[in-house]
């Protein structure tokens, strides 16, 4: 609607972060030649930086002053407890970060389509096993081409501990949406998981992981927004 304000979030990692200006002039330079069917024009009004870890948020960019403005928002491993550890395998920095969750019971909370594969096939019910299957993918993927590193984790292991966490109630369903392609000039199916899914054993070691994911999503269309959930820790349930 005429007069509607717009408001999305972009995530950039490693590499991608000092391409933010040329980010910010491509959005305005879309918004002046039009989005969408009929060409709707639109204005960027504002960027703001964000880190939710800490709860802090500043402008960087606006209409009025179209400077960009640089301000170190960054998020960092040393952000997200425990995440580190996992990496380095120190079982006292884990049995520390540990000791801050001690949750049995965790709530993930699929917001937007998430595309999970395993064995080849799309799945419509998220073991949790799959979720981390597919969270490792995607931090080895974002390692390797952002980075240029290779993660260093017992992926074995930790799909073998996922194995043991059981899923006890699935509130979730298959939504499907489908997106037109001008590359490929045809129309693609991009259906995922929405909804609720209750997880329960042993899940200290896997917090840190999946409070990344909530930052960089899980799955496949993960560019498009897909695969964005949130959890919920419940201790001594």
């Amino acid at each position: 609607m005429s007069g509607e304000d717009i408001t999305f979030g972009l995530v950039l990692v490693g590499r991608a972060i000092d391409y933010l200006p040329y980010f910010i002039v491509v959005l305005r330079e879309l918004g002046a030649a039009g989005l969408g069917r009929g060409r709707k024009k639109c204005f960027l009004k504002e960027v703001l930086a964000v880190n939710p870890l800490r709860g802090e948020k500043a402008r960087i960019y606006s209409e009025a002053d179209p400077l960009v403005r640089k301000i170190d928002m960054i998020i960092r491993g040393s952000d997200i407890p425990g995440l580190l550890a996992i990496e380095q395998r120190n079982p006292l920095i884990l049995e520390n970060a540990a000791s801050v969750y001690r949750p049995s019971r965790l709530t993930v909370n699929y917001l937007t389509m998430t595309r999970l594969k395993y064995e080849e096939s799309y799945v419509d019910r998220v073991e949790f096993h799959i979720l981390i299957r597919s969270l490792l993918r995607r931090f080895s993927s974002l390692a390797y081409f952002h980075h240029g590193e290779e993660l260093k984790l017992d992926f074995t292991g930790l799909i073998d501990r996922a194995r043991q966490v059981r899923l006890v109630e699935d509130h979730t369903a298959w939504v499907d949406w489908e997106r037109f392609s001008s590359r490929q000039d045809t129309r693609m199916k991009m259906g995922g998981v929405v909804g609720k899914a209750v997880y329960e054993g042993d899940l200290d070691i896997f917090l840190p992981l999946l409070r990344l994911g909530e930052l960089v999503h899980v799955g496949k269309g993960a560019v498009f927004g897909m695969g964005k959930y949130q959890i919920n820790r419940e201790q001594n349930f």
